[in-house]
């Protein structure tokens, strides 16, 4: 299915993206990243709903990493995956995993930022045709995009991503033109000042745990919280299950995705190569 993405500045936006990532550095075996989209429209009203679950819980902001037994962060989690379900027509909620110990990160030299920059530039343009059926007769859709201050990835390179020669395609496709998607502002935010962007750490954080989870998980704080949370996810009627592989949604609105290598080919970039961005 071919896109038009196009670097250039209008006025109105009509989307936004909130992106987290968790596991990227440290000794995590999985790195992954969640975007939560909306339309712009209702950025407003969704960060204030989200901003009065943490008023409500006297906590400024939910961190996955706090997720450490405080029975308020354990709440907040827990909200947030109701206003999910209250919410799931609205929302696109991406996520992507990969393992950094598989066949295609068994690099010599292998370059980790710009690793990261591909599954960042993956998911979002899942995240963009996601939203195809909702622009049918209208050619194109305008972006800002928000990444977490602390992100892996760099600012330039996401508009980089945005130019890629991957994208390119026929203007129409059948009698409807190839919508084009326009990113228009990119912004670096702190997730204490951007509740949708903690959404995103919690769906970021969730990937990766659900990937490692046992049923005979140690009884400590941290432990327990986290499967309360996740118990959470998997009965508030999202149509998400916890399989042998890590979490699968049967919901057009919510993906997990876990990346595998797509064959021998594929390997991740090494601090020497020059990378071409190619949709997988």
């Amino acid at each position: 299915m071919n896109v038009i993405i196009r670097n250039k500045k209008p006025k109105i936006p009509s989307y936004a993206i909130f992106s987290d990532e968790s596991g990227i550095n440290g000794g995590s075996r999985y790195g992954s990243i969640s975007m939560v989209s909306i339309r712009y429209g209702l950025v407003t009203r969704y960060l204030s709903e989200l901003e009065e679950i943490l008023q409500c819980n006297n906590t400024s902001e939910f961190k996955w990493n706090k997720l450490n037994g405080d029975s308020s962060q354990s709440l907040i989690a827990n909200e947030f995956l109701d206003f999910v379900a209250r919410n799931q027509g609205n929302l696109r909620i991406k996520t992507i995993i990969w393992d950094k110990m598989d066949s295609r990160h068994q690099v010599k030299g292998i370059d980790k930022q710009k690793n990261v920059q591909l599954m960042y530039f993956n998911l979002g343009c899942k995240v963009f045709e996601s939203w195809r059926d909702t622009v049918y007769g209208i050619e194109t859709m305008n972006w800002n995009l928000y990444l977490d201050e602390g992100s892996s990835m760099n600012l330039e390179e996401v508009k980089k991503f945005h130019n890629a020669s991957g994208f390119k395609g026929a203007e129409y496709n059948g009698y409807l033109k190839t919508p084009v998607f326009y990113a228009c502002k990119y912004t670096e935010q702190q997730s204490l000042n951007c509740p949708l962007i903690q959404l995103a750490d919690l769906f970021a954080g969730l990937i990766i745990y659900a990937k490692d989870f046992k049923t005979d998980q140690n009884n400590s704080k941290r432990d327990k919280a986290r499967q309360f949370v996740l118990q959470k996810l998997l009965s508030c009627s999202l149509g998400i299950k916890l399989i042998e592989d890590g979490l699968y949604a049967n919901n057009k609105f919510i993906n997990f995705w876990n990346y595998k290598p797509q064959g021998d080919y594929d390997k991740a970039p090494t601090k020497n190569s020059i990378t071409t961005l190619q949709y997988s």
